[in-house]
């Protein structure tokens, strides 16, 4: 390994900034911030940002995006012996909030940009089909156009999954926007991100109603689970630049083993469990963090687009998921033979690419067996993109000497 390189992350709280830290510690340390940990008007400020940003009349945070997807599909009438349209390449939260519903995932393949394909979705539509989740893959537009135009004609509801595409236009519009109900994630591998965090919003008055009639219900974060979501950030913060050697690693698998910082996908979701006190509401510490990103959004938004636009350029003899006009990409998408192989050997450049997207068409890999109910060779372009695809940063701590990097040990192993 060349540890004298500087460590290259697609992981790890990959917004990061200075300012995040000093708010989390702010609320660990300054015993007079310790009853604003849940309570406090950061929440209702995050609504206000959003409700402005979407021009959508209906904006409520919670604390993850799969408690959001949850309630929306609640919202939307989704319950028992309901069947809910939903790509194949998704992650098993997805799944876990229609299950516990106790509605059905039927998942429909995937196009050539990694979102939902129509003509699959009318093969799979049956009279028990209730709604339509609409993923926007790793920040890239699915058709909505059309998607919607069939929901419509079919008449169910179409949920926007905007978790990997904040701030994403399509065809002038904001996704989002298409949809009867979106639902936003914050969490820490996402386009904004303070460690976990997610939001509803709609302009249907009937789901609007639906949703503010759930709300009050919906308990609190524990004191303890938003300082373990705190304590991600100073932790990650100083493992980051020492990720290389043995303190670095050692000092995050202690926080793992002893559950001190927060984790994308919970064991218990591995296993098709639902995660004990979702939904709940967004805490006011966590908030305040994403109220900071929400204010440097546009620098945001820039840089990945930026950061995408050169990989394009250094890799535009492979292939990759095109790059839609007006997406704001969370992830590059390669296709390479190996993925898992190529990423252990990109890591011994100093290159932590964390492929968590590959190896299963329901990611994490790992998912207990029969835990996603899908079938395998229902959805063969869903399964080859799950064996191929390599994906790369494009977070604000990635530079274009960085891309170049990572492209002069990745290029000889893409797909052409």
């Amino acid at each position: 390994m060349v540890i004298s390189m500087k460590p290259i992350f697609s992981s790890l709280l990959p917004n990061m900034r200075p300012q995040d830290v000093f708010t989390s510690l702010s609320f660990l340390c300054l015993p007079w911030k310790w009853r604003q940990l849940r309570y406090g008007r950061a929440p209702v400020q995050v609504e206000e940002v959003l409700r402005k940003y979407f021009s959508v009349s209906t904006v409520y945070t919670v604390d993850s995006g799969r408690s959001a997807l949850y309630l929306a599909l609640e919202a939307c009438g989704v319950g028992e012996g309901d069947q809910v349209l939903v790509q194949a390449f998704t992650c098993i939260v997805v799944v876990n909030a229609i299950r516990a519903l106790g509605a059905t995932p039927v998942f429909v393949d995937v196009n050539d940009n990694l979102t939902m394909s129509l003509d699959d979705a009318r093969m799979k539509m049956s009279g028990s089909t209730k709604a339509m989740i609409v993923q926007h893959t790793f920040g890239h537009p699915a058709h909505v156009y059309e998607l919607c135009s069939f929901a419509k004609e079919k008449n169910i509801r179409v949920i926007e999954d905007c978790a990997q595409s904040f701030g994403g236009i399509y065809d002038g519009q904001l996704l989002g926007t298409f949809g009867d109900v979106s639902i936003l994630s914050f969490g820490s591998d996402k386009i904004l991100s303070c460690v976990r965090g997610g939001a509803v919003m709609t302009s249907k008055n009937l789901i609007a109603h639906a949703l503010k009639t759930r709300l009050p219900d919906l308990p609190h974060l524990s004191r303890a689970t938003i300082i373990r979501h705190l304590l991600s950030f100073p932790i990650f913060f100083i493992c980051r630049p020492v990720y290389q050697y043995i303190i670095g690693k050692a000092v995050l698998y202690v926080a793992r083993l002893f559950n001190i910082t927060a984790r994308i996908t919970e064991p218990v979701e591995k296993k098709g469990e639902w995660v004990v006190g979702t939904p709940a509401r967004l805490s006011n510490a966590l908030a305040s963090i994403l109220l900071h990103q929400l204010d440097d959004f546009k620098k945001t938004r820039l840089h990945r687009q930026t950061i995408s636009h050169t990989y394009q350029k250094l890799f535009q003899n492979g292939k990759f998921q095109p790059i839609e006009e007006g997406s704001v990409p969370l992830k590059f998408a390669l296709f390479v033979d190996d993925p898992l192989l190529v990423e252990q050997t990109l890591k011994k450049e100093n290159i932590y690419s964390f492929q968590d997207w590959t190896g299963s068409v329901i990611v994490p890999r790992g998912i207990a067996s029969g835990v996603s109910t899908y079938v395998q060779g229902s959805c063969p372009r869903a399964e080859w993109v799950s064996q191929h695809v390599f994906t790369l940063p494009t977070d604000i701590h990635i530079s274009d000497s960085d891309a170049n990097r990572i492209a002069k040990h990745l290029s000889m192993y893409v797909h052409h």
